[in-house]
């Protein structure tokens, strides 16, 4: 069972995965301490989750579900995920969430493409978000998306940017609460097993969604876009 630090929590992690044995590198750590988390998956798992998903490898699967599992673990401890490409600029986090397919990671690469060594991506596909000393942080993790694009980071949400294909490039900033950004927020983030945790989640994305800057952008492919969200979101 291999330790790992991911946004400060210690978690367990016997798995038999190669994915998860490169990516979960960088968070390897060797503090003597008991486990925030702890998550095993047997061969007779994997079997299982293999019969339901003939189309995926056993080590896809394994570094999938221990994904997702982590992911359903720790909103006790403050946290949760949300589907989104994360980067951080100039010290703070810039979450773009939407549907997959819609282009939050060609949006993002435009970033990097623009503003070149000021943008590092803290994570493509699933950063974890953490509230720490008062303060909503996004910190990077091994379960990255197709892409791999992670880096052992944390830095404050500057904003979460809810991203929607478009010919004209427009922002407006949203105000919650209001019939927009709750569904589009639950729809991107894991949904814990057990009753107590579902509260603590949804508790903590109340918490999340009426203390960090909200947007919703509308945007085509181009750097334009990229330049619209800038002006808007960074401060």
């Amino acid at each position: 069972m291999k330790k790992y630090l991911i946004g400060n929590l210690i978690t367990e992690i016997d798995v038999n995965c190669q994915r998860l044995e490169r990516l979960g590198k960088p968070y390897e750590t060797n503090l003597d301490e008991s486990a925030h988390i702890s998550i095993k998956i047997s061969d007779s798992d994997l079997d299982k989750l293999q019969t339901q998903n003939p189309q995926l490898s056993k080590d896809e699967l394994a570094f999938l579900a221990s994904g997702t599992m982590f992911f359903k673990k720790v909103p006790p401890f403050d946290a949760l995920m949300l589907h989104s490409s994360c980067i951080m600029y100039e010290g703070k986090a810039y979450l773009f969430t939407a549907h997959s397919g819609t282009g939050k990671s060609t949006h993002t690469g435009l970033w990097k493409k623009i503003f070149g060594d000021k943008v590092t991506y803290i994570n493509d596909d699933k950063p974890l978000l953490r509230k720490v000393d008062g303060v909503w942080t996004a910190f990077g993790n091994p379960w990255s998306g197709k892409t791999d694009l992670n880096t052992n980071i944390s830095a404050p949400v500057g904003a979460i940017v809810f991203l929607n294909r478009g010919e004209e490039n427009k922002i407006r900033k949203l105000t919650p609460p209001g019939d927009i950004v709750a569904p589009m927020f639950m729809e991107q983030t894991a949904k814990p097993y057990t009753y107590e945790r579902t509260v603590a989640m949804l508790a903590l994305a109340d918490d999340l969604l009426t203390s960090v800057d909200l947007f919703e952008l509308h945007c085509n492919i181009s750097e334009e876009a990229v330049f619209t969200a800038h002006k808007a979101i960074v401060k």
